[in-house]
């Protein structure tokens, strides 16, 4: 009997003790609580803005490639007599439409903005006032209101 009498002490010892007063909550707990659940709000917040972000930096990014074969076909176009030229170029301006790429303003005439035109050069012609651009050397581009290539124009001095 004895062995069981120390089975029994040892069970007794091992049972944890129930508190019988209910549980208080605790202010500082709440209060960690909550300022927990904000700053996740604000983590999912941020990433799901960053995460649109980076799609526009990736698709700006790619569309930039196409620029140079976008020039190429241009000018293609303008200095030789094949007649499927012009319909890959309108469809590759399609293309460039369905992604949300536009031209910028920058037919001669136009006033020049810095923020959409690089000047390499001043060009005086009488047609145009002061500050027009006069001569267009290579189309600008955007996306989604961020330019992707300013245009390299001449200026009415």
């Amino acid at each position: 009997m004895n062995n069981e009498e120390e089975i029994i002490e040892t069970n007794e010892e091992e049972t944890p003790e129930v508190s019988a007063v209910p549980d208080v909550p605790d202010p500082t707990k709440s209060d960690a609580y909550l300022r927990l659940a904000a700053e996740y709000d604000n983590y999912r917040r941020r990433t799901a803005a960053e995460r649109a972000n980076a799609y526009g930096e990736i698709t700006a990014n790619a569309v930039a490639q196409f620029l140079p074969l976008w020039d190429d076909l241009k000018l293609a176009v303008e200095h030789s007599d094949l007649s499927g030229l012009p319909l890959i170029t309108k469809k590759f301006d399609e293309i460039l439409a369905k992604l949300g790429v536009e031209g910028t303003a920058d037919e001669p005439g136009t006033a020049f903005d810095p923020e959409l035109h690089n000047a390499v050069g001043t060009f005086p012609d009488d047609k145009f006032g002061p500050g027009e651009i006069t001569i267009l050397l290579q189309k600008g581009f955007s996306i989604r209101g961020k330019v992707l290539r300013h245009s390299l124009v001449n200026v009415n001095p």
